[in-house]
């Protein structure tokens, strides 16, 4: 028998059992955290918990700014969609309502949340343990569309496995219900979902790739030259598309009785500025339970003291997990407060943020960024807002200033209450205007932000200014 020296390659996540129950803790919002540490703490006799009690205001869960009035007007579908990809805009909830913290998890909405779907159906694909453990990982990283907007690279060396590896296992997420789950862009959850049906041709293909935007201004005409079909085949290809949905969480966790949430931090003007303080008075509050520790220290029974051991290194890693939380949580606070003061201080737009800038600057993983955003709302001025609202990402100017959306649709409106009512601005020469102030954004674009303020065309514009020299 020959001995022989050889080099074999394995796969081990780097991700371990504590580092998961870690990132798991962090992107639960408070009063889903006090529920999960309750239930932690009925499971392990090491763990004793408070939940303070008292009155606390609850605030209804903010309804979304844009929804489109016709679901099958494929112009109102491809806005919602590019709407929502934007992240949206400072919401506010118009009232409270006082409950007694103790009974929070009774009137929170027990509706199906999307990552507990995704986690049922893995188990019944049969997959390797590595293979599922990337798959939940992934499944945390969605964003509340359902959407998987981190390059897989980055999540690949998070995790500590290869590209190819991450790739597997987001064909395995991408093969669950609902369908178009896990897409990294619009495009690509339309082409899940038509994959899935009688309508995955070429036609509802090169139409998806290449002419959405004919599709949401109605140019039959463009999109028959695109797809060189007749009319009929066109409309067919056009209904096939607009039936889809752009955004696979819809639904999830939203809708049925009212869902109130529980901001996880407030924020509040201070002689130097800003300071966001966690609701701690309101965090569960674990520890070791002494008395049943010293209890099963003192059995010489072997089971009692892997029991002891098994639970001991359980209750750490939880508590090990809140303390993660509250820090990551107050650094990110705090870096975005700096980064959006003066519309805290003076309602001004956004400043440009992203989540990678407060990742870099905090030297944090950037889905860890969006972990710890996700579901979190700040009490402010009596109201709530998003945490994630506050990222706006720059819009390129020829000045080289940070633009983000608000910025611009902030002018836009100026230049709009300014203009002669005779003689309003077309979309084209709005967007000449803004380019001369260091805008420069497209025609189509301007008419995006003309239509989410709620501004009519010119040519009503124009009517509306006839009709007033009228009368």
């Amino acid at each position: 028998m020959e001995i022989r020296q050889s080099q074999k390659q394995t796969q081990q996540l780097m991700l371990t059992q504590a580092m998961r129950q870690s990132l798991h803790i962090l992107q639960m919002p408070l009063l889903e955290l006090r529920e999960y540490v309750t239930e932690a703490a009925a499971e392990n006799p090491l763990l004793e918990v408070d939940c303070p009690e008292g009155e606390v205001a609850l605030e209804p869960e903010p309804e979304e700014a844009f929804e489109p009035d016709n679901p099958h007007n494929p112009e109102d579908f491809f806005l919602s969609a590019e709407y929502w990809s934007a992240g949206g805009t400072r919401r506010r909830a118009e009232e409270g309502t006082s409950l007694d913290a103790g009974v929070l998890a009774d009137h929170s909405a027990r509706e199906e949340k999307l990552s507990d779907v995704l986690n049922e159906q893995l188990l019944g694909l049969g997959l390797p343990e590595d293979t599922v453990e990337i798959c939940r990982y992934l499944i945390d990283c969605l964003n509340g569309d359902g959407y998987l907007d981190f390059p897989i690279e980055e999540l690949a060396r998070e995790m500590g496995c290869t590209v190819f590896a991450a790739e597997q296992a987001l064909y395995f997420l991408q093969s669950l219900q609902p369908a178009g789950v896990g897409a990294r862009s619009l495009q690509e959850c339309l082409i899940l979902q038509l994959a899935r049906g009688k309508d995955f041709n070429a036609d509802t293909l090169t139409l998806v790739k290449e002419g959405l935007p004919l599709l949401a201004k109605h140019d039959m005409a463009g999109l028959e030259r695109l797809l060189q079909a007749p009319p009929a085949r066109v409309r067919a290809a056009a209904a096939a598309v607009a039936a889809l949905e752009p955004l696979p969480a819809r639904g999830y966790g939203a809708g049925g009785p009212t869902h109130y949430i529980l901001p996880d931090a407030t924020v509040r003007r201070t002689r130097e500025g800003l300071a966001a303080e966690l609701n701690t008075a309101l965090e569960p509050r674990a520890r070791l339970d002494e008395e049943n520790c010293r209890l099963l220290r003192e059995s010489r029974d072997p089971a009692s003291a892997a029991y002891l051991k098994s639970n001991l290194a359980s209750a750490g890693e939880l508590l090990q997990g809140l303390e993660n939380r509250k820090n990551t949580l107050q650094k990110i606070l705090d870096c975005v407060l700096e980064g959006q003061k003066e519309y805290f201080l003076s309602a001004a737009p956004l400043a440009p943020l992203t989540m990678e800038q407060v990742a870099a600057r905090l030297g944090l993983n950037v889905s860890t960024v969006s972990r710890a955003v996700q579901g979190k709302y700040l009490s402010f001025g009596g109201g709530v807002i998003p945490l994630r609202s506050l990222f706006s990402a720059a819009l390129p100017g020829s000045s080289g200033a940070g633009l983000t959306p608000a910025s611009v649709k902030l002018q836009l409106r100026a230049l709009v209450e300014g203009e002669d009512p005779q003689k309003p601005l077309s979309d084209e020469a709005l967007a000449q205007v803004l380019a001369q102030k260091g805008m420069e954004i497209s025609r189509r674009t301007v008419a995006k932000y003309r239509q989410e303020l709620e501004i009519p065309s010119s040519a009503q514009r124009r009517r509306r200014g006839q009709l007033r020299a009228k009368g």
